[in-house]
């Protein structure tokens, strides 16, 4: 059945029909309630709508990254690449899919492997190393084969319990 609210709102409701006794004389008992489905679609209908707004509101901040002049990249808490934003794309000359999975090392001169690992490791610990976060000097490398220097910051970023870095090499 369908019923209708004081607010004129139409919800599928169900109506189930009793005997009963009243007072000693037999009775019909009518029980109106929402159908148990008409809370269920109201709520995936909310989470549905909620998830089309965090997709809105994801893509505009993947645009934001996109149209940085600043390369960033997404690390995981081992340091292997998660993503790149456009920039970082053009910086190193990869595209993402060619270098996600990887770690933060490919896109460095050997010469700076240990200091970026070190910066990583140093975050990872809640101490004076995550806290007086300053950035370090690197080498990058392209990948046409050139060395370009960067200063690169990182930080976390919690999602869902796992800790992910930026790292961005201005």
């Amino acid at each position: 059945a369908t019923l209708t609210t004081r607010a004129r709102a139409t919800v599928p409701g169900q109506l189930d029909r009793v005997s009963v006794s009243w007072e000693g004389v037999g009775a019909e008992l009518l029980v109106i309630r929402p159908s148990p489905e008409a809370g269920t679609s109201q709520r995936l209908q909310a989470v549905n709508d909620e998830l089309r707004a965090r997709n809105v509101r994801v893509q505009e901040l993947e645009s934001v990254l996109d149209t940085a002049t600043d390369g960033v990249i997404v690390l995981d808490d081992t340091g292997r690449i998660l993503s790149l934003n456009k920039s970082a794309q053009a910086l190193f000359g990869y595209d993402q899919s060619e270098v996600v999975g990887d770690a933060i090392t490919v896109l460095l001169s050997p010469e700076s492997h240990i200091v970026a690992l070190d910066y990583i490791e140093g975050l990872r610990s809640p101490g004076v190393a995550s806290l007086l976060n300053d950035g370090r000097e690197v080498m990058g490398r392209v990948r046409q084969g050139g060395a370009i220097p960067l200063f690169m910051t990182m930080g976390h970023v919690n999602d869902a319990g796992a800790t992910r870095k930026i790292f961005d090499p201005l």
